[in-house]
C-alpha cells in the first residue's frame, strides 16, 4: 500500500552559521491567524472532533496523550477505520473504537491490526449509533502526526468537510514557535491558508544543516 500522504510538496531549508543560534523553520500556506488561534478540541469523548462525510480525519497527538473523533455509524455496514502515523517507528501509537454516550462508552472488542505504520480496526453493528475513535500516543518523549479514514464513506453520516474543525498546532508567529523534538522531528497539520512555525537550537558552527518538511 502506498503511503496515505504525498511527498511531492516536500520543502528543504538549508542553513549554515559561524555561531550557535536559535533557528526557526516555517511551514505555510498563507496564514489564517484567527483560525490558527482556535482552542484545541478532541481532548475527551465529550468534545470529540466530528469526522466529516468524506470519512477523513487527521491531527497530531502530544506525548502521553490522545485525541478523540466521532462519527455517526449507519446500521448493518462493515466499516474499516485506519490510521497512518509518523514517525513510522512510533509503535506505541494505538487506536481505540467505542460507541454509546460520551459519559458511558463501551469499547469495541475487536482488536486493531498493525501493518508497518498503519493501524486498522474493523467495525460492524446492526443498529445506527455514534462511534468514537481515540488515537493514542503512549510515547512519553515524542509527538506523532497522523491521517485516518473511515471506509466506505457509505458507512457513516457526518457534516460537510468544510465545517469540521482541524486539530493543529497553534504556532502562527515566530514568538510562539513549537520546539522540535530531541531527535529533530517537528510535526503539525496545515489547514488551507495557514502558517505554523517551529524552532530548534543550532549548536554546530560551521556545519551546514537542513530542515525538510
Amino acid at each position: 500500500m502506498a503511503p496515505p500522504w504525498r511527498d511531492d510538496h516536500d520543502q528543504d531549508c538549508l542553513f549554515d552559521s559561524g555561531s550557535p543560534r536559535r533557528s526557526r523553520c516555517l511551514h505555510s500556506a498563507p496564514s489564517d491567524r484567527s483560525a490558527a488561534r482556535r482552542q484545541p478540541v478532541g481532548k475527551t469523548a465529550a468534545d470529540a472532533i466530528p469526522i466529516s462525510s468524506s470519512g477523513r480525519f487527521a491531527g497530531i497527538v502530544w506525548p502521553s496523550s490522545s485525541v478523540w473523533f466521532q462519527f455517526t455509524y449507519v446500521a448493518d455496514q462493515k466499516a474499516t477505520i485506519w490510521v497512518a502515523y509518523l514517525p513510522t517507528d512510533s509503535v506505541d501509537t494505538d487506536v481505540g473504537v467505542y460507541s454509546g454516550a460520551p459519559d458511558n462508552l463501551v469499547q469495541d472488542t475487536a482488536a486493531s491490526e498493525r501493518y508497518t505504520y498503519i493501524l486498522y480496526h474493523r467495525f460492524s453493528a446492526h443498529d445506527r449509533r455514534d462511534v468514537y475513535v481515540r488515537v493514542m500516543n503512549d510515547h512519553p518523549d515524542r509527538a506523532i502526526s497522523f491521517v485516518g479514514q473511515v471506509e466506505p464513506s457509505s458507512a457513516l453520516q457526518g457534516p460537510t468537510p468544510a465545517s469540521v474543525p482541524i486539530l493543529r498546532a497553534i504556532a502562527d508567529t515566530p514568538d510562539v514557535a513549537i520546539e522540535a523534538t530531541g531527535n529533530g522531528v517537528f510535526l503539525g497539520v496545515l489547514a488551507p491558508q495557514q502558517t505554523i512555525w517551529h524552532r530548534f537550537y543550532y549548536g554546530a558552527p560551521g556545519h551546514p544543516g537542513r530542515c525538510r518538511g
